[in-house]
């Protein structure tokens, strides 16, 4: 009986620890995301100016000079999802729910039930967290690589004149 206590206290506190992992994740995502924003928009205060003296003048320099401009917005609104607060995360269980749960409703529990119980709700959250991890990841890579063609095409708008007669 004391084996399977512990056993399921070792699987709670994983779940515990892979959640706070989870946490850490989500604010590395959100800060590179501010760092994306900051780096967008320093790119387009150097290399635009430059770059909006030359496009106007060909059609080539205008298609160029709007993609980047798209890149631009598009990059930024990635990054702006990918920071802002939504819904459908748990990184924690209410202390007051598990004493109603365990105490009040279900008093016979065993612990090693307890703690089964605890780190199946940890699991589950796990999973759904996991999922908004992922798609918040591909809004960010997606707004790396927006950046990243802002660059190129300014630097391809300056370098090469393309806008000039």
């Amino acid at each position: 009986m004391e084996r399977m206590a512990e056993i399921a206290r070792l699987a709670y506190e994983e779940g515990v620890r892979g959640l706070s992992e989870q946490k850490n994740t989500l604010e590395s995502i959100r800060g590179r995301a501010a760092t994306n924003i900051g780096i967008v928009s320093l790119a387009a205060s150097f290399l635009g100016p430059a770059a909006i003296d030359r496009p106007l003048q060909s059609a080539l320099g205008l298609f160029l000079a709007l993609s980047a401009t798209a890149c631009f917005v598009a990059s930024v609104v990635l990054s702006v999802l990918v920071l802002r607060s939504s819904s459908g995360w748990v990184f924690s269980q209410s202390p007051v729910q598990i004493l109603k749960d365990y105490n009040q409703n279900n008093p016979n529990l065993k612990l090693d039930e307890v703690y089964g119980s605890l780190a199946r709700f940890l699991e589950e959250s796990l999973n759904g967290n996991e999922a908004l991890i992922v798609a918040r990841l591909r809004k960010l890579n997606a707004a790396f690589i927006l950046t990243t063609l802002q660059v190129i095409i300014a630097v391809v708008i300056i370098g090469l004149g393309v806008g000039s007669d």
